[in-house]
């Protein structure tokens, strides 16, 4: 009877290993499988077990996913065992049905084209990259609508293929207007959108056009993987260095005052318990101003003393400095309120999703509902949209910044007390010269 242990490459890359597997079909005939599955070696027992941590539910359920994609396997390859005469078994047959497993949509081909395969590689990156969940589920978005686009380049009769040598800046100037047409494209080749990258069915949808920031994130993403793959030495080079991503264009930054957001704090939400839970956190958000990523996970030990402290996430692979925000009398009674929860986290959270909606629905109880000048993403135009239809997480964020500069008028202070990297060009998105600022500039020449 066949049997397979678990093992870890001695490997370590990003503070991960790649799983292997060692099947044994016979005595004296045994397979070492790479899984392209990659774990923290602290989380994987000598016994091939995951050890999941109780305090980081998120790293909890990324360590579960593995497990069920390495049982699949297994399953799948025992059951080759039994299925296939003896023959016939050998390690080029294990290792196609692993490949199809990982990369249902992708070509499975052997030798050399195998392994300078660039979707296979993207995927390794995703892997290995020591980046927080959400960050890799953005990479996942740039991958699936990679392979779209490959998708839907054969279905018109071209020959495309994502490639380490061959992309050139003209096919990335396609896969870019692919992105900006990809709503029209999804309704014309609906066939294109049945499946994931992963080989799951995904239930039909209308699609929403991609703004131009949104683009100009998906190709900065997908450079930064072929710039992983030159810096692996998989690639020689990267067609990105005849290819200019565009920047992005943000309008003013749109935030409440201190006067709105009091009233949101006092309001009366008795009768309404989960919109209130969901006001706390808002309101403990717009007084310390994390990103919505670090509120999540933020536990009862981030706050020493009379203060928040952390290291954000975002800027934590270009230094390691901590944020320390001293609470206010309202932030402390927030975490005074809410002491003591089950999985030790120091607010209620709910997903950042049903968070944003909780917030417009706030808002429009509360009566925040004036107008406010946005910039259209798809079509870069100015429009006028009521503030509880725009409002979501960051909008908090940005109150606390702009309270700050209302005040303050100190970018040093400012940018400590948000977490942002000296000179970031995204702090300064933020600041907003109010008319009140221009009143007493105007003042002080008279």
């Amino acid at each position: 009877m066949a049997t397979i242990t678990r093992y870890l490459s001695n490997k370590v890359a990003a503070g991960k290993s790649e799983i292997y597997l060692r099947l044994t079909v016979k005595r004296g005939s045994q397979y070492r499988l790479r899984t392209g599955l990659f774990v923290n070696p602290d989380r994987f027992s000598e016994a091939g077990q995951f050890i999941k941590p109780r305090a980081n539910p998120t790293e909890a359920a990324e360590l579960s996913q593995i497990e069920a994609e390495l049982s699949q396997i297994e399953a799948r390859l025992l059951r080759l065992c039994q299925e296939t005469a003896k023959g016939d078994i050998n390690k080029e047959l294990f290792e196609g049905a692993l490949r199809r497993l990982r990369y249902p949509n992708e070509r499975h081909t052997n030798g050399a084209e195998a392994e300078s395969d660039f979707l296979q590689a993207f995927e390794r990156c995703i892997a290995v990259k020591d980046i927080k969940e959400i960050r890799r589920r953005h990479y996942r978005v740039v991958f699936r609508d990679c392979v779209r686009f490959e998708k839907y380049e054969r279905m018109r009769g071209g020959g495309f293929r994502w490639t380490l040598e061959n992309v050139t800046a003209d096919d990335l100037q396609r896969f870019e207007n692919f992105l900006r047409d990809m709503h029209n494209i999804s309704e014309k080749y609906p066939e294109i959108f049945e499946q994931d990258a992963d080989g799951k069915i995904t239930q039909p949808r209308k699609r929403q056009p991609k703004g131009r920031n949104t683009i100009c994130d998906e190709m900065r993403r997908l450079r930064a993987v072929f710039n992983w793959c030159v810096g692996q030495e998989l690639a020689a080079s990267s067609p990105f260095k005849k290819y200019k991503v565009q920047r992005e264009v943000y309008g003013d930054p749109i935030y409440i005052t201190k006067a709105e957001r009091d009233e949101i704090a006092d309001f009366d939400l008795s009768t309404r318990p989960r919109l209130a839970v969901q006001r706390d956190i808002f309101i403990f958000q717009c007084l310390t101003g994390p990103r919505v990523g670090d509120l999540i996970r933020l536990t009862e030990s981030n706050i020493i003393g009379d203060a928040l402290v952390y290291i954000p996430s975002k800027t934590r692979g270009k230094r390691a400095e901590r944020v320390l925000v001293p609470l206010t009398k309202r932030a402390a009674a927030i975490v005074e309120k809410y002491k003591g929860q089950a999985d030790g986290r120091l607010l209620p959270f709910l997903k950042e999703q049903p968070y944003n909606r909780s917030l417009k629905e706030i808002f429009t109880i509360c009566g925040i509902t004036r107008n406010v000048t946005k910039l259209n993403s798809v079509t870069g135009e100015e429009e006028q949209v009521p503030l509880n239809e725009y409002v979501s997480s960051h909008l908090a964020r940005r109150t606390f910044i702009g309270a700050l500069y209302k005040d303050l008028k100190d970018p040093a202070i400012i940018s400590k007390l948000s977490g942002h990297v000296e000179g970031s060009e995204a702090f300064f998105r933020y600041r907003k010269i109010d008319e009140d600022t221009l009143r007493e500039a105007m003042a002080s020449i008279e």
